[in-house]
């Protein structure tokens, strides 16, 4: 699909980008993945979020997000 080509190469690239703007991505790449049937990469996005270093402003800046993530890796560990 375009669209995970475009985060992929994006994140990969993309060292300027703020902190914000990369968990951003990689919570929209990772459900992504899910919906494609990508497990795998789901599990590597979600593992390099979770090695973000986050302040507390970003945090609570992020908590839709990082909500997200928490949903998404609950999706992956209940198999769906």
């Amino acid at each position: 699909m375009a669209a995970a080509a475009m985060l992929d190469a994006a994140l990969e690239r993309d060292e300027q980008a703020s902190t914000a703007e990369r968990t951003q991505a990689l919570v929209f790449r990772a459900g992504l993945a899910i919906t494609l049937g990508d497990r795998p990469r789901a599990q590597q996005l979600l593992a390099i979020l979770r090695e973000l270093a986050l302040g507390d402003a970003e945090r609570a800046a992020l908590v839709v997000g990082l909500k997200r993530a928490v949903e998404l890796e609950q999706m992956l560990r209940d198999g769906q």
